[in-house]
């Protein structure tokens, strides 16, 4: 049984723990690293996951290609992988830029009303959202995959698996994921604590950029060696 990580309190821890797989995939594969290798290494797991994924969903010989029917472009009224234009919460009542936000990191605040509470950010790379994460409590878990579905038909896999918390309890979670040509989704029904749930929305072909980018940085500095 894998474990839930301990919730991370920072604006900026955050950025490490932005997991778009389980967390037992991740850890895995993405041993202790500063937060821009770990996320990554979290970006390049989540796209072999869904690679792979949408492998064993092509369909046999003679039909149509599978491919995700209902595919976003932007999440909540935010463009995936376009310069982003909302403006900041000083100057809008609409959906705004809170003033933590960084040119990294954004944090959105007039958000639209799902009928519950929930939290919206984005990872931002050359002033495009790479990634959209929602976070809300698992109160508003069957609601927000209702929700999903609606709007973006059916998760392509879904996999429920047997947890433990580092106190002990049992219980369980599933994870939903759409796969796109463009954009990934992941639903997490428990995410760091049997608490939390999230989803997230990512640009794969920014975040391909980023790993790509990262993993020759990271093979540039070990050649000092």
């Amino acid at each position: 049984m894998r474990k839930l990580a301990a919730a991370r309190s920072s604006v900026y821890g955050h950025l490490q723990v932005l997991r778009y797989v389980p967390s037992d995939a991740v850890s895995n594969s993405c041993p202790a690293m500063t937060k821009l290798r770990y996320f990554a290494c979290a970006i390049t797991v989540l796209l072999a996951a869904t690679s792979s994924n949408a492998q064993q969903a092509k369909p046999r010989s003679g039909q149509g290609a599978a491919r995700w029917a209902q595919e976003p472009s932007s999440f909540l009224g935010i463009k995936l992988g376009e310069p982003m234009a909302i403006k900041s919460c000083r100057e809008t009542t609409d959906l705004c830029l809170d003033d933590g936000s960084t040119n990294r990191y954004a944090v959105f605040s007039n958000l639209p009303d799902l009928g519950f509470r929930y939290t919206l950010t984005s990872l931002i790379e050359e002033g495009k959202p790479i990634s959209i994460e929602l976070k809300t409590d698992h109160a508003n878990y069957s609601a927000l995959l209702s929700m999903l579905k609606q709007r973006f038909g059916l998760p392509q896999k879904a996999k429920t698996e047997a947890i433990q918390t580092r106190m002990g309890m049992k219980t369980s979670s599933t994870d939903s994921i759409w796969h796109g040509q463009k954009v990934s989704m992941l639903l997490n029904e428990r995410h760091e604590t049997i608490d939390n749930t999230r989803v997230v929305v990512m640009d794969r072909k920014l975040a391909d950029e980023l790993s790509s980018r990262q993993e020759t940085e990271m093979k540039s500095k070990a050649n000092a060696f």
